[in-house]
């Protein structure tokens, strides 16, 4: 991607090169549309799929016109009763040779089922022999109703079953496929249902007016995207299977009820054994209430009740394109007794529970089917919802959870997947919730779900629906700290002490807090953690805040408080972020000799950098109380010497304003001992308050993708203009300009003339080290040099010999 702008005297033109792009879109312009199709053969029993050219006489049409009802060619067949003038069985077609009246099919309809391979659009078509009058009604996924009657005699409507001359090749006159028009499905293996009725028309005392209907055929005329499935794996017993009830998805819940067509869901439990419906089941299929198994239950899927999967799936659904949720799950099972359920031993053992077996192998199924469908998928978690059956073992969970935990990251190749461990009904033994806690704070990216305010169905066990839904939201949020800012707002957090709230924990559980917030000016209230209060410092912490492996910028909103805190005015608070280098303790407390790079507010009323046991402060800027403001921390990545450049930016959010003009407060060179080392290799993120209150803190990734992130409301991707001020937003991120505010003109490098030279002073952006900066001249807007840059300070010049007309063109390469 280039981005160009020219400029000749006081004229200045801005364009945008996609070249790379343009070839891309020309080489598939240039690829033919036209495929073979695959026919699904009509004949008694729905369908059979055959694949073959169909042949006029052998597999296709092989009844002749004069045929009233005698041939046995097995195809579905409309035929006429010449007696009565009418169609044979009234309106319908039949699936039968008899011409007996009234022996219609009973649905009314035809339905023939197609399934399609992969996610893609497809052209649909019917295949027909017909005479000279027909009346057909065709419709996909749906029953077509009198308005779908399409006929030459009849006139019929725009969106006509017409017959198409470029599907007659070797059909004959009387033979031909009308286009249905097309489909798109979204995942592989979909099932279409196409149904055709006949109607009566025209009065006609002829055996002639019949049609013959052969099958269906499609070809995929836009191949399918490259999908990637972003995958969540659900497992544990009966809360994990769900007993929440479908038929209570009513009122505020009832945007749980149907499907989630954009999340799909693969299931497996053992207790399932209905032979009714098995196209369900250990298949990918749309998410919606359903999957889950209850002791007793019978009949096939979906069912009556749900688990958490349906609120999991609508949080990701808000942050991923194709979420992908593998459930295996099981009432009334165990992880502690040998050779049962969810024992974690090796695969093949004599000791290792089935379930823990069949965790593995439905996991390593559902995966290989969607390569298999040509897809690709990143697996980023697992909840894990189990421990009823354990709660009086709790010291025998203590010692082997850490094995389930290992044991299931080796056995799928996964050896940093998120486990997230959720908290059982709140009524039940605390032992128990203590031990799944601490387990969560000592493991490796494994973190805990609260269930705080949630309650049962029945006595200290199984969440109710509406339960059952918000739990699965928690979840989802859970796993979404990895990839979005982190805020205090429900249904993570209540407005009480921060300590076991969503992994959180503190020096004192009593202290930090989550409060309720009012909107001020660009912040959006809701809520925010802190202390309110006129003395005393308090850590607390969140492990494995991600994205840590090449971290290069975090950012937070403070609130300097004084109204409803101490109430002398002064500018007092103390605010902090850090990052968490180690529990060098082990006490699961960040502290500051477990801090990296960090900034904040300090107590004396400046904005500061800190970093070890150096604090580079703001040189003019002074925080008001009462107000919010939004820091951002970035840094280079480190030099020969493990030296990184350190910047501070601030926002008011009042007035919505930079402070600096949007330039650093300060800077400062930080060594790699006081920056603490590589991010990949922290522990996590701590905090420490006196007063005040901290919100929207979020860690970001380098590139355009991380960078993005800052603006939720950015949606035209690379090559958008979200703010429609002739600037893409890869321009704007190459610039560091804000893309959700128009610029002007005059943020762009202008070149300068001179007496002797035009010249072009670029100032790089030091932290985008995915950014090259390169300029162009030229004389005719034809013909372009590119021009060597020399760098001068913190600038890089490039230069030309004045000219009588002269064009100069800045590039910015981003790569990849």
């Amino acid at each position: 991607m280039e981005c160009n702008y020219s400029s000749s005297n006081n004229h200045r033109v801005v364009d945008f090169v996609k070249s790379a792009i343009l070839i891309s879109l020309a080489a598939l312009l240039l690829q033919p549309l036209s495929a073979a199709y695959t026919y699904v053969d009509a004949k008694p029993g729905n369908t059979t799929l055959d694949g073959a050219t169909l042949i006029a006489g052998t597999n296709c049409f092989a009844g002749t016109s004069a045929n009233t009802g005698s041939g046995t060619d097995g195809l579905w067949t409309f035929r006429i009763d010449s007696a009565a003038a009418t169609f044979e069985g009234g309106d319908y077609f039949e699936t039968d040779n008899a011409a007996t009246s009234g022996d219609a099919e009973a649905t009314g309809n035809l339905v023939t089922a197609i399934n399609l391979p992969v996610a893609g659009q497809y052209e649909i078509v019917a295949l027909f022999s017909k005479n000279t009058n027909r009346d057909i009604a065709a419709k996909l996924a749906s029953p077509p109703g009198a308005g779908n009657v399409f006929t030459t005699t009849n006139g019929g409507s725009a969106a006509a079953l017409t017959w198409d001359a470029s599907y007659l090749s070797g059909r004959g006159s009387n033979a031909g496929a009308a286009a249905l028009g097309t489909i798109t499905t979204t995942v592989a293996n979909q099932t279409v249902f196409v149904h055709l009725n006949g109607f009566k028309s025209i009065t006609n005392s002829t055996i002639d007016e019949r049609t013959q209907y052969d099958g269906i055929g499609y070809q995929q005329i836009i191949p399918p995207t490259a999908i990637h499935r972003d995958v969540f794996i659900l497992a544990g017993q009966s809360n994990a299977d769900g007993r929440g009830i479908v038929s209570e998805l009513t009122g505020n819940l009832a945007g749980f009820s149907g499907q989630q067509p954009t999340v799909i869901l693969h299931y497996t439990n053992p207790a399932y054994s209905s032979t009714n419906d098995q196209s369900r089941y250990r298949k990918w299929v749309p998410l919606e209430p359903g999957y889950s198994v209850a002791p007793g239950s019978s009949g096939a899927l979906p069912r009556n009740s749900f688990g958490p999967e349906i609120g999991i799936g609508k949080v990701l659904a808000q942050h991923f394109a194709h979420p992908a949720l593998i459930k295996v799950t099981q009432g009334g099972t165990s992880l502690t007794i040998s050779g049962t359920n969810w024992y974690p031993a090796p695969l093949g053992s004599a000791t290792v529970g089935p379930l823990y077996t069949a965790l593995i192998e439905s996991t390593r199924l559902a995966l290989q089917q969607i390569t298999a469908a040509g897809e690709t998928y990143t697996v980023h978690a697992l909840f894990w919802h189990q421990g009823e059956s354990d709660s009086a073992n709790s010291s025998s969970y203590a010692n082997l959870y850490p094995v389930f935990v290992d044991s299931i990251r080796r056995d799928l190749g996964l050896p940093r997947l998120r486990v997230i461990t959720g908290q059982l009904a709140p009524n039940r033994d605390p032992t128990f919730e203590s031990v799944q806690w601490q387990l969560s704070r000592t493991l490796r990216n494994v973190s805990f779900v609260s269930s705080e305010n949630l309650t049962t169905s029945d006595a200290q066990t199984h969440f109710n629906t509406m339960s059952m839904t918000a739990f699965g939201q928690r979840y989802g949020n859970d796993a979404l700290r990895s990839f979005t800012t982190i805020n205090f707002d429900a249904p993570l957090f209540t407005t009480w002490a921060l300590d076991r709230q969503n992994d959180f924990s503190s020096t004192d559980p009593t202290q930090p807090t989550v409060v309720t917030t009012t909107t001020q000016g660009a912040y959006q209230g809701g809520q925010a953690a802190g202390h309110v209060g006129s003395a005393g410092a308090y850590y607390f912490n969140r492990r494995e805040v991600l994205p840590l492996a090449s971290l290069y910028s975090m950012r937070a909103d403070f609130f300097a408080g004084d109204t409803g805190y101490d109430n002398d005015s002064l500018a007092d608070s103390s605010l902090r972020v850090r990052g968490w280098i180690n529990d060098a303790d082990q006490n699961g407390n960040f502290s500051d000799s477990e801090a990296s790079i960090g900034f904040g507010l300090e107590d004396d009323g400046r904005f500061v950098i800190r970093a070890g046991s150096t604090i580079a402060r703001s040189t003019g800027a002074l925080y008001q109380t009462d107000r919010w403001y939004r820091l951002t921390l970035d840094w280079t990545d480190p030099d020969a010497a493990g030296n990184r450049v350190a910047s501070l930016r601030v926002r008011d959010l009042l007035t919505d304003t930079d402070l600096n003009s949007g330039q650093p407060l300060v800077q400062t060179t930080v060594s790699d001992a006081d920056f603490g080392g590589d991010p990949g290799h922290w522990f996590g993120t701590g905090f420490k308050v006196t007063r005040g209150l901290i919100d929207n803190i979020s860690a970001e990734a380098p590139g355009f993708d991380g960078w993005s992130r800052r603006y939720p409301t950015l949606t035209g991707g690379r090559d958008g203009d979200d703010d429609f001020d002739g600037l893409s937003n890869l321009a704007e991120y190459a610039l560091s300009l804000d893309p959700t505010r128009a610029d002007p003109g005059t943020v762009l490098p202008m070149p300068v003339l001179g007496p002797n030279n035009v010249t072009l002073s670029i100032i790089p952006e030091a932290r985008l080290a995915d950014v090259t900066y390169q300029a162009d001249w030229s004389s005719d807007l034809a013909n372009w040099t590119t021009l060597p840059g020399v760098t001068s300070g913190t600038s890089l010049i490039f230069s030309v010999p004045r000219q009588p007309q002269v064009f100069m063109r800045q590039r910015f390469t981003v790569s990849p």
